[in-house]
């Protein structure tokens, strides 16, 4: 998903605007856009219990950098949010405090539980994606990005 984002920046920039996905086939029958199979994808293994105290404490960190101001002041911008900004994890949750009067505290939980039912969601879904590299040590993803940004097809140089 990663690799394709950046592909679709990269590629959306030389053609003058976004690439949607029925696009690259023709994209790439063209000759514009090299294949995004060549793309390297890493992931980082984490224990749940690492992965859900990670997730709270981010959580608890946005709010205390402004997420309910954010929150509040977007429910009450002219034409409000869009439904699906309205639906995302974390707003879905601080729209009931901030519309309906639901407790904080509550909230905040809730959209936690949320985030973490997510993580374990996205991480089912990924682990299924036989593109992606998986490693329990930080150490070893680090020195495999190194090595294929390093590589003759790599386009970062250090």
């Amino acid at each position: 998903v990663g690799g394709r984002l950046v592909a679709d920046i990269a590629v959306g920039a030389r053609v003058g605007g976004a690439v949607v996905p029925y696009q690259w086939r023709a994209l790439r029958h063209r000759g514009d856009v090299a294949d995004p199979a060549r793309v390297v994808q890493v992931a980082l293994q984490s224990d749940f219990e690492q992965l859900d105290l990670r997730i709270a404490t981010r959580f608890r960190a946005w709010m205390d950098q402004g997420l309910l101001e954010e929150v509040t002041a977007l429910a009450s911008a002219p034409g409000g949010m869009s439904r699906t900004a309205r639906q995302a994890v974390g707003y879905r949750e601080l729209l009931r405090h901030v519309e309906e009067g639901a407790e904080l505290e509550a909230c905040v939980e809730d959209a936690i539980i949320q985030s973490r039912r997510l993580a374990r969601r996205q991480r089912s879904w990924f682990l299924r994606d036989p593109r992606i590299e998986w490693f329990d040590d930080p150490a070893r993803a680090r020195a495999r990005l190194r090595n294929v940004l390093n590589g003759p097809d790599g386009h970062v140089r250090d």
